[in-house]
C-alpha cells in the first residue's frame, strides 16, 4: 500500500508513541487493594519530566488515553504542552490495565467527568460496564489478547502522523505483543512514565502488528536490533500474565 498524501505531498506513516502511567499510589507497595490510584507525589514529578523531555509534543496529532485516574493524570501533566496548543484527547477503555485488582479497576464515566471532563476530553467511549472486568473487558489471557488487537485496530484507523498513547504497563505487553523485557516480579518492563515508539508492521495477515521503530530502541538500550520471533514466541509463552 502506497503512503497517504495531503496536498500532493507524501506522509510518512504514522509514529506511535506508547506511555506507561507515572508512579501511582499502588505502586509504592505493590498494593493492588487501593481502588484506582491516583499518582504521587514522585509520579507527579515524573510526568512534568516527561513533559520537559518529550520530543515530539509540536508533532502530536492524537492522545488516547486509558480511563484509569493515573493515566489520565499522566496525561494532564505529561504532555500539557501538546495540550495548550489543542490536541483533543481520545479516553477509551480498550487501553485499560490488564488485572481484576481494585488498583486495575477503573471509576464510572459519570465521576470521571466530574473530576476530570473539561474542553478537548472526549469521554464518550468510556462504555457502561466497561470496568465489570468481565465480557470483553475480563482479565483472562485470550480476553486481553482480543482486547489488545482490538486496541491495534483502533490506532490503525487514526489518521494522524505521531498518536500519544498513555496506558498501563501489563497492557503494553499485550498491545506490542513483545515481551522480550518483562519481568514478573514487576508485572512490566516498561518504567513508570516511560515512552517508546513503535510503527506498524506490513503484512500481518489482520493482527495489524506493531514493532518499535529503531531511534525509540537505540534510545533506550543503545542496540538497534531486538530479539528474533522465535526468541519472543518463546519469552511470551514463558511469561504471559
Amino acid at each position: 500500500m502506497s503512503p497517504a498524501t495531503s496536498n500532493g505531498q507524501t506522509l510518512s506513516p504514522p509514529i506511535i508513541h506508547l506511555v506507561r502511567h507515572a508512579q501511582g499510589w499502588h505502586n509504592v507497595d505493590d498494593d493492588s487493594t487501593i481502588k484506582d490510584p491516583t499518582l504521587t507525589p514522585s509520579g507527579e514529578n515524573q510526568a512534568h519530566t516527561l513533559a520537559s523531555q518529550f520530543p515530539y509534543h509540536d508533532q502530536i496529532t492524537h492522545i488516547i488515553c486509558s480511563p484509569m485516574k493515573r493515566t489520565i493524570q499522566t496525561t494532564l501533566l505529561g504532555f500539557k504542552p501538546a495540550l495548550d496548543r489543542g490536541v483533543q484527547v481520545t479516553v477509551l477503555p480498550e487501553f485499560q490495565e490488564c488485572g481484576d485488582w481494585p488498583a486495575d479497576t477503573g471509576t464510572d464515566r459519570s465521576l470521571l467527568e466530574k473530576e476530570f471532563g473539561r474542553p478537548g476530553w472526549d469521554f464518550r467511549g468510556v462504555v457502561d460496564g466497561w470496568n465489570s472486568k468481565s465480557g470483553k473487558w475480563a482479565s483472562d489471557h485470550p480476553s486481553l489478547v482480543a482486547r489488545a488487537r482490538e486496541a491495534r485496530r483502533i490506532l490503525k484507523s487514526i489518521k494522524g502522523q505521531h498518536i500519544v498513547v498513555v496506558t498501563h504497563g501489563a497492557f503494553l505487553h499485550y498491545l506490542t505483543e513483545d515481551w522480550s523485557d518483562f519481568k514478573s516480579g514487576h508485572g512490566t518492563g516498561y518504567a513508570n512514565a516511560e515512552y517508546r515508539s513503535f510503527a506498524f508492521v506490513p503484512g500481518t495477515n489482520g493482527n495489524d502488528s506493531i514493532a518499535e521503530i529503531e531511534e525509540s530502541r537505540i534510545r533506550r538500550t543503545g542496540t538497534e536490533h531486538g530479539l528474533g520471533k522465535a526468541e519472543t514466541r518463546e519469552l511470551k509463552a514463558t511469561h504471559v500474565i
